[in-house]
């Protein structure tokens, strides 16, 4: 599950994985509420000699289960998100600054299914309709809403293992974006949680101590940000087509207090870009600075969440 960020970009990442196991036992935490800054390391274009994009982002996230005396739960949340672009050039006067946005506030539910034979109620599904705002704010009109959703249903093979099986849906600047889903929740031990959904997410988490754990994690994000229409382009798509924005990271979770935890995180990037269009063409570097190819980089986060762990 995410807390960090990802997301912004990763808020969906963050909100939906939230949501798939908020009920199961093999699901380690539910994030509550987290407060996320990323800071990019300074990377060089690959095509402007000299040139460097700096890059930071802040997210915000809430997420509220409502658990029903039938134990089947209510899903409200929202989240916030800014991504700080910074183009410059040391021999030239020319520079570059862009700012985008995403506020997104999902809703639904998990439903338990328990008639029919024994097999048929290990089984849980997941409905959410996720609206979300993703631009540059500089004029607000309904070309800036998105509309997505997802489903997913989830089979608990055994008391400390899960399956899930779904699909993700929003219908992006650039066109309908749909993302079949495959995922697990494993308790491998008292120590050791293996979670997550891919193609977005999947965390390995190794508990040190009753206040410290570590491990590893990956996030795949795919997004776009619609732009005013003084900038002559309708928006900006990040990451790959087929691959999107990859993360791999190792994270260090320390629990100062017993709900409260501070996660940080090193990691590296893969196919991470920024890429301007027009009507689905794609602007060249001389009609656009900012968004030319960069090169990968390290990446360090700082996340402060109100968290309940499930596995205590």
């Amino acid at each position: 599950m995410k807390y960090l960020m990802n997301i912004p970009r990763r808020l969906l990442a963050i909100v939906f994985l939230a949501a798939c196991t908020c009920t199961l036992q093999a699901q380690p935490y539910v994030d509550i509420l987290d407060l996320g800054w990323q800071q990019y390391q300074p990377v060089n274009y690959k095509s402007i000699d000299g040139a460097k994009l700096r890059s930071h982002q802040m997210t915000g996230n809430l997420f509220l289960p409502l658990v029903r005396k039938n134990k089947d739960v209510l899903i409200v949340g929202g989240g916030f998100s800014k991504t700080d672009l910074q183009y410059s050039h040391p021999s030239s006067d020319i520079e570059g600054r862009e700012e985008f946005y995403q506020l997104s506030m999902p809703l639904g539910g998990t439903k338990r299914w328990r008639s029919g034979d024994e097999s048929y109620q290990k089984w849980q599904t997941l409905f959410l309709v996720i609206p979300r705002i993703s631009s540059d704010m500089k004029e607000l009109t309904a070309e800036d809403l998105q509309l997505g959703g997802v489903v997913v249903c989830t089979y608990q093979k055994q008391e400390n293992l899960s399956y899930k099986f779904g699909l993700y849906y929003n219908r992006e600047y650039f066109g309908n974006f749909f993302m079949p889903l495959a995922g697990l929740d494993w308790r491998v031990g008292d120590r050791l949680n293996i979670f997550g959904v891919l193609p977005g997410s999947m965390n390995i988490e190794y508990r040190i101590g009753k206040r410290f754990y570590t491990g590893l994690a990956y996030r795949s994000i795919t997004t776009s940000y619609r732009l005013s229409t003084a900038q002559n382009s309708p928006y900006v798509r990040e990451g790959h087509n087929f691959w999107g924005h990859n993360q791999l990271m190792g994270f260090w979770d320390w629990y100062p207090m017993k709900k409260i935890v501070i996660s940080t995180k090193l990691g590296h990037t893969s196919w991470r870009n920024y890429r301007l269009f027009h009507r689905n063409t794609k602007i060249t570097r001389e009609h656009s600075t900012t968004y030319n190819p960069i090169q990968d980089g390290f990446f360090a986060t700082l996340t402060l969440a109100y968290r309940i762990r499930l596995d205590n």
